[in-house]
């Protein structure tokens, strides 16, 4: 795989299609506003509240492996990367991406807000060493992402057939990234996360 020429192909795509790209941008945004702003039904305001308490015993816990969290956020990007498939094949499932997009600003934000209020010092701690770093990471990619995806897709119904390789190699160089992003998690985790237990 020739790293910079599918980085030359990206960000070509992205200066072609600036409006696909500051759309994708307005998705995050928005989704973390979402999140951190509206109201949520009881039984969602529980199930994230419970999301960030296992998320949290699972970090802090230094008889929980950390591999497991590791392996769980590369299932988890992976996942995403796939539903992210469709737009980069059929130009009328790109809107999938941008949900995909908001969705994931969405709980980010949500979570913010219940490791400030709820966890305090210990949650601060965790979201901006953790959550934080993950989040940029992850949501850039997924909005670079939309620019080729909707080139790849928009090649395919003006050519009448349908090519995957040159947008599925750069989801799979998506993914090689969000693997780095992972082991940088797990990193910030057994070196600084829990060495801070005793004020955690």
């Amino acid at each position: 795989m020739n790293l910079s020429y599918y980085f030359e192909e990206i960000k070509t795509s992205c200066k072609t299609h600036k409006i696909i790209f500051f759309c994708s941008l307005l998705a995050v945004i928005a989704g973390i506003l979402c999140g951190i702003i509206l109201d949520k039904p009881l039984s969602l305001d529980l199930y994230y509240r419970e999301y960030c308490s296992d998320l949290i015993y699972r970090i802090v816990n230094k008889d929980h492996s950390v591999f497991s969290i590791f392996f769980t956020r590369i299932l988890n990007y992976a996942l995403v990367l796939i539903f992210c498939l469709p737009g980069g094949i059929i130009v009328w499932c790109l809107p999938v991406h941008y949900v995909i997009i908001f969705y994931k600003g969405f709980i980010f934000g949500t979570a913010c807000v219940i490791m400030i209020t709820v966890y305090s010092l210990s949650g601060v701690i965790i979201l901006l060493l953790v959550l934080l770093p993950q989040q940029v990471i992850f949501s850039g990619i997924l909005v670079i992402l939309v620019c080729p995806a909707y080139e790849n897709a928009n090649n395919n119904r003006q050519s009448g057939c349908i090519a995957l390789r040159p947008y599925a190699d750069i989801v799979v160089l998506a993914l090689i990234v969000s693997v780095a992003a992972a082991i940088l998690e797990l990193l910030t985790i057994v070196a600084v996360i829990r060495p801070l237990n005793f004020i955690l």
